[in-house]
């Protein structure tokens, strides 16, 4: 794992357990590959600013100034709507560490995905950074 990739997963890892609602469970998706948790909108309200300056926010009002990789997953997510918001912090290559935060259940509930995104769709160190993200947030 390079620098970058080990700061961008331990940093914005680092903002998820300071300022997310305390008594989460993560849970690891095994389909998609990221850890998931789901919460209230207005537990996690606070936790959007403190990602913000983590790394990259992205929102449906600026998906269209996101970098082109990142611009990539998110069209292959069929685009962001209203309330989504999608945090990403750069790993090079064009890979990035991304925090999903979708609103469901009449914008009550949101799910939180932690993962990591490929630019060229796979990466040597995929397993060692799923086994970081794991580690991280305590996930058996």
């Amino acid at each position: 794992m390079n620098d970058a990739a080990l700061e961008a997963l331990t940093g914005m890892g680092r903002v998820l357990t300071t300022n997310a609602p305390t008594g989460l469970e993560w849970t690891w998706d095994s389909g998609s590959r990221v850890a998931l948790v789901v919460s209230t909108v207005e537990a996690v309200g606070s936790l959007f600013s403190a990602l913000a300056e983590a790394g990259d926010g992205w929102t449906v009002d600026n998906v269209g100034g996101s970098p082109d990789d990142v611009g990539a997953m998110i069209r292959k997510l069929g685009g962001l709507r209203p309330g989504q918001h999608l945090f990403s912090a750069g790993m090079g290559g064009g890979d990035f560490a991304y925090l999903a935060c979708w609103p469901w259940g009449g914008n009550v509930k949101i799910s939180l995905r932690f993962g990591v995104y490929y630019a060229a769709g796979a990466h040597d160190d995929a397993a060692i950074h799923q086994e970081a993200l794991k580690r991280g947030l305590g996930i058996g």
